[in-house]
């Protein structure tokens, strides 16, 4: 899917979302729109839904009301499988903890997307490798999530996110675990990814990350 020229790539509408039909909101009617070419911070005190908020830019998890338009296309009706699908083919998410597999190497988590692509692994492991190197953990690539740090980990998360040039990048306090060094390498490639025409929105504590973005929405 391609945007149409000045839209946004992702628009929420009035999104509400609650645990369960007896709980108070953690969402309630939020909107805003996501431009190709941004960079944004979801910011504000923990608990306040900044992870929730990801999760349902990034087709997790539904709504409870509102609506989600990725690329001025309509979310809420498709199936669990077609969202799936758009998952696979436009979005990068950093999880919080990195979320690797434990059983599988470094490279090979690397490569899970193109699991839901279908696609040969071969050229999907020159740009993996090179990622990795770009990011400082290629001599990893063989090791499992067990025997990294948990920096490391979380650069090898972003290597996974952008493996496939996602046209959006969404990612959950993704310097937690960096030195100040790396979170500029990271911050870099949020930006080298913005100017190529993605969307880049990030939940963050960090005040220096805030600051480098071109715009803040606290919850």
């Amino acid at each position: 899917m391609t945007p149409p020229a000045g839209a946004p790539r992702l628009e929420a509408r009035d999104l509400t979302f609650a645990y369960s039909h007896s709980s108070e909101p953690l969402l309630d009617g939020w909107s805003d729109d996501f431009h190709p070419g941004e960079i944004v911070a979801l910011t504000g005190a923990s608990g306040r839904g900044k992870s929730t908020l990801l999760y349902l830019l990034g087709l997790m998890v539904r709504p409870t009301s509102g609506s989600l338009l990725v690329d001025s296309v309509p979310m809420d009706a498709l199936a669990d499988a077609e969202r799936a699908g758009i998952r696979a083919a436009r979005i990068g998410f950093v999880f919080q903890d990195a979320l690797l597999d434990a059983s599988r190497t470094v490279l090979d988590n690397v490569l899970e997307p193109c699991l839901y692509r279908s696609e040969p692994r071969r050229p999907a492991e020159h740009r993996a490798l090179a990622l990795l190197a770009r990011f400082g953990v290629e001599h990893r690539s063989a090791s499992r999530p067990g025997q990294i740090s948990g920096g490391q980990a979380q650069r090898i998360a972003l290597c996974r996110a952008l493996l496939n040039s996602p046209g959006i990048v969404l990612a959950d306090e993704p310097t937690g675990n960096l030195d100040a060094a790396s979170a500029a390498v990271v911050l870099a490639a949020f930006r080298e990814a913005a100017d190529g025409g993605a969307t880049v929105v990030i939940a963050t504590h960090d005040a220096d990350l805030v600051a480098r973005c071109d715009r803040r929405r606290e919850l």
